[in-house]
This record gives structure tokens, C-alpha cells and sequence, in this order.
């Protein structure tokens, strides 16, 4: 028998009261006790799926879980889990019918379940504690992360900041929102700035749980596509903005200092008109850089810049660093990974390709809609020719990334491109006209996300 949500709230007593009358009923009539005698799968306000879990609910999360059930937005997801009994794979489709945003009353909750009620309401190891992925992969992410790093998925799950900052992630677009979600919740963004291990709740026990399904359970886990189709740049929440940067050498990733570094609008190829000062880099290879956030390409008109920076340095060839989205926030921290004519030399002899002069070479980093690096994406230049040639950060020709995420493309004629990036499980691409400019003897970073 299993007592409906109507039903419960037209009794007047406590749910204890339910079952102490169904029990004596139970009694009067002669009914053994070998069923479980709880049988309410409803209870403080949200459905739970099974009598086992709604118990645990009501003794250790009740508090929480009316909260929820106040909250339109929790309600609606929350009651999308009751039904997955702790299925993973069910557990994505509700964050993609039913998405929890930042609502701070479903990290209360989901934290509060994973503390007090992670086996009876079978959330193993924090039941991937927020982390969005795609529905298909949600138990064999879940398997991997249960065997290979339990303690941190855990560790996340029962913290609400943690789950909080998974969960502002998987609402976002674009880095530069994913950077002030690390803000909002206690971590520092920075890349030269490490994590403090002391940090049990946000900083490391975020990072951490996040090594671990970028690392050992990064093809269980993803890529993720599911934002393909239904992307949607944001517009800029702040006229004034910052812009960090971090410069670090590409094989020993030490910082750079003393390199110049100024931020430029995407059509201003040589940055005649730069947006802010021009910077050196301190002793961390760092500088930021105020700038006012106006329109990016033209047919961006409403939304913020979306250009690159230009680092120079005797010591290091010329560097174009294109972000790939239109920033909104009000601070934005990126790196990049500069390198000596020597090292840039050495890395194509590698691959087997010579490098002339005239040209110029291309990293293409491409992200899933997670943020994570994708494997698994073919990548095109539209301004590639016969001469121009591509291999993966391991030197292996391919015009497919790995697991790295990464493709460089040599010998590129000078002047615009645009990126294609298109999984293949998909078919179709995920990326679509990522704007970047190619200058002979100069390296040109890009980034490419998920586009609208």
C-alpha cells in the first residue's frame, strides 16, 4: 500500500502517527510483521521513491526537504529524483527536463541525503555529488567514480558548498561564468594560485573530486554533448571588467615574467586600438588587466568582448591567445603556454613536419559542455590548404583530438580562419565559426566551446 502525497496531508497527526495506526490495524486483522510496516514513499513534502529512503528522509533531512519542497525549481527536480530510486542515468535526465540552476535549496538537500541517508536512499558515493553528465554515461561514470575515487565524490557530495559549485558549473556557457561560480563558493580561480589543502569544503575537496573524473574516470564520464543545439551566449552583467592572465612556459610550465601582455578586440588583428593598457607579467607570470566590456565581432553587437591577447618577449615567439566566447562577468582568469623558437622547432621536428617561415602555427583546445576537454572531436581550419598539417599534443597526425583535448595545426596560411568542431557521435558540429587570425612566425592559441 502505498499513501499518495493527497492522502498524507489530509491526515491531521504525523507521519509517525500513519504508521502507528496502520501497525495496530496490521495487528487487529492478524498480518504478520515480515513486510516492512513503512510503506509512505512520500514524506515532508517530496516524493522519494522507496519506504526505505522516505524513512531516512523524515528522521535526518525533513527539515531540508520541506524547504525544498517551498523552492518551485528544487521541487520540481527533487521530485524528478524521487522517482529514479538513485539510478544514475535517471538522476542526468532530471537535471536536463528539470534543471536545478543554483537553487541553494537543492545542494542543502542533496548534501544533507548524502551525509545521513546515502544508503537507503542508494546514492552511491554521493551520487556523482552535481556533476552534470549525460544521461547515457551517468551509471558507468557513476561506476567508475564509486570504484576508483569514492572518498572524493563523497567528500563533495556531503558538502553543499561543493555540490553547489558542481551544479553552478553545469549551468553555465562559458569559462569566464564557471570562473566567478569558483568565486561565489570559496575556490580561487587563478592558475597560479593553488588550492588551499586545508580547504575541506569548496577548494580542495572541488578540485579533487574533479582530478578524479577528468583523470581515471574520463571516458566513463564523457565527453558530454547534451548542450548541443541549445547553447545561449550571456550578455554582460558589468560595463567595467578584468581580464587575468597567466603566462606559463609550454615545457616546463614555470611562470613567464616580464612578458608583455595586451588585450585586443577580435578584428583589431595587429591591436592597433588595445582595450587596456599593455602589462608585463610579475614574478607568477600574471598581469590583469581593467578594461571596459564592449561589444565582441559585429554580429555580437549585444554582447561582450570576444577577442584575444596579444604576449610578446624577446625570449618567446609571438603569441595570439583567442578565448573564444563573449565575456559577461566581471573578472575572467585564463593562461596560456608560450614557447622559444627552439622549443616550437623541436616539438614539430617531433612530428615529423618542418616548419617555413611564412607561416604560422595553431592550437585548438576543444571543450564539451561540461568544460572538460573533449576527446574524440575532428577539427577543421577553414583556411588550411595543401601545406598544412595536424597532430595531437603526443605528435601523432590526426585531425581528431584525444584525450587531451588538443590540436595543433602547422604551416598555416597567414590571415582569418574559423573553427569547425565537430564530435564524432554526433555527426554534427558542436562548434561552428570560432573566429582567429594566423601571423607568419607566430603561434595562435584558441579555444572552442560549445557555440549557439
Amino acid at each position: 500500500m502505498i499513501y499518495s502525497q493527497a492522502i498524507l496531508r489530509r491526515w491531521a497527526g504525523p507521519v509517525a502517527a500513519v504508521v502507528g495506526t496502520f501497525v495496530s490495524c496490521r495487528q487487529v486483522v492478524g498480518i504478520s510483521d515480515n513486510p516492512p510496516t513503512d510503506l509512505v514513499t512520500s514524506i515532508c513534502g517530496l516524493p522519494y521513491g522507496t519506504s526505505t529512503c522516505a524513512s531516512c528522509v523524515n528522521a535526518s533531512c525533513c527539515t531540508e526537504s520541506n524547504a525544498c519542497a517551498g523552492d518551485p525549481v528544487c521541487s520540481a527536480y527533487e521530485s524528478c529524483l524521487g522517482e529514479c530510486k538513485g539510478d544514475a542515468a535517471c538522476r542526468q535526465s532530471c537535471a536536463l527536463s528539470n534543471p536545478p540552476g543554483t537553487a541553494s535549496d537543492v545542494s542543502v538537500l542533496s548534501a544533507c541525503l548524502a551525509n545521513s541517508c546515502e544508503s537507503p536512499c542508494n546514492l552511491t558515493c554521493g551520487a556523482l555529488a552535481g556533476y552534470a553528465v549525460a544521461p547515457d554515461a551517468g551509471d558507468s561514470c557513476q561506476s567508475c567514480m564509486a570504484t576508483s575515487s569514492c572518498s572524493q565524490t563523497q567528500a563533495c557530495a556531503t558538502s553543499a558548498n561543493c555540490d553547489a559549485l558542481n551544479r553552478c558549473y553545469a549551468a553555465c556557457s562559458t569559462l569566464d561564468c564557471r570562473d566567478e561560480c569558483e568565486l561565489l563558493h570559496g575556490t580561487n580561480p587563478a592558475f597560479n594560485v593553488v588550492p588551499d589543502a586545508g580547504d575541506g569544503d569548496a577548494g580542495a575537496t572541488w578540485v579533487a573530486f574533479w582530478q578524479a573524473r577528468s583523470g581515471a574516470c574520463y571516458a566513463a564520464c564523457g565527453p558530454d554533448w547534451e548542450c548541443v543545439g541549445h547553447v545561449s551566449w550571456p550578455t554582460p552583467q558589468t560595463a567595467q571588467a578584468t581580464f587575468n592572465f597567466d603566462v606559463k612556459d609550454e615545457s616546463t610550465v614555470a611562470p613567464v615574467q616580464g612578458a608583455n601582455v595586451t588585450l585586443c578586440g577580435a578584428q583589431d588583428t595587429n591591436c592597433d586600438t588595445p582595450l587596456a593598457p599593455t602589462a608585463t607579467t610579475d614574478g607568477a607570470g600574471f598581469v590583469s588587466l581593467a578594461f571596459q566590456n564592449a561589444a565582441g565581432a559585429a554580429a555580437q553587437l549585444a554582447l561582450g568582448l570576444n577577442g584575444f591577447v596579444k604576449v610578446t618577449s624577446p625570449d618567446i615567439v609571438p603569441y595570439y591567445y583567442y578565448w573564444g566566447f563573449p565575456l559577461s562577468t566581471a573578472q575572467v582568469y585564463l593562461y596560456g603556454d608560450v614557447t622559444t623558437s627552439t622549443e616550437l622547432q623541436q616539438d614539430f621536428a617531433s612530428a615529423g613536419i618542418t616548419m617555413l617561415s611564412d607561416r604560422g602555427s595553431v592550437g585548438v583546445t576543444v571543450y564539451d559542455c561540461t568544460g572538460t576537454r573533449a576527446a574524440g572531436v575532428q577539427v577543421t581550419l577553414s583556411s588550411a590548404d595543401g601545406m598544412t598539417q595536424s597532430f595531437t599534443t603526443l605528435g601523432v597526425s590526426t585531425s581528431t583530438t584525444d584525450q587531451s583535448g588538443v590540436l595543433v595545426f602547422a604551416n598555416v596560411p597567414v590571415g582569418n580562419f574559423y573553427v569547425t568542431a565537430t564530435p564524432t557521435v554526433l555527426r554534427v558540429p558542436s562548434s561552428q565559426n570560432v573566429y582567429g587570425n594566423v601571423r607568419a612566425g607566430a603561434t595562435t592559441q584558441i579555444l572552442v566551446w560549445p557555440t549557439p
